[in-house]
């Protein structure tokens, strides 16, 4: 590496630094590389080519999912209202999927519901702890 003096390519300052022919310093300083970028934007064309979602995606599952996909799908498909659709409170939300199927995130399957009426809607208190204890649950 050698020591040289160098014009900065954006305010034509001279400056000293270490430069090498593999990694050249173009820039007297962080600001000045920064400002050099401004103005510089992506086409629309070039945007629209890269924004896959969905199916267009190379790494999309489609129905082989998991549970947890499901639910992250409902997460970024359908944001939180203000008010529990059973109570009418406003509390804290949960997304209920109605049919029990996380990966069916149409609206009309999914309910926006306060810890309450999720645990109701999930046959009570005592259905979970029989749940969490690995317990039938047989009716």
């Amino acid at each position: 590496m050698a020591v040289k003096s160098i014009f900065c390519e954006r305010c034509n300052r001279v400056f000293v630094a270490y430069s090498t022919a593999s990694r050249p310093r173009r820039f007297c300083s962080q600001a000045c590389g920064m400002r050099s970028r401004e103005g510089i934007k992506q086409s629309p064309e070039h945007i629209a080519a890269r924004a896959r979602f969905g199916s267009d995606h190379p790494n999309w599952k489609g129905d082989s999912a998991t549970v947890k996909s499901g639910r992250t799908r409902a997460l970024r498909a359908h944001p939180l209202p203000s008010v529990c659709d059973d109570c009418a409170m406003p509390k804290r939300l949960d997304r209920h999927h109605k049919d029990g199927d996380t990966l069916n995130n149409d609206k009309s399957n999914i309910a926006f519901l306060c810890r309450a009426c999720h645990t109701q809607a999930h046959g009570g208190s005592t259905r979970m702890k029989e749940v969490r204890r690995g317990r039938s649950l047989s009716r």
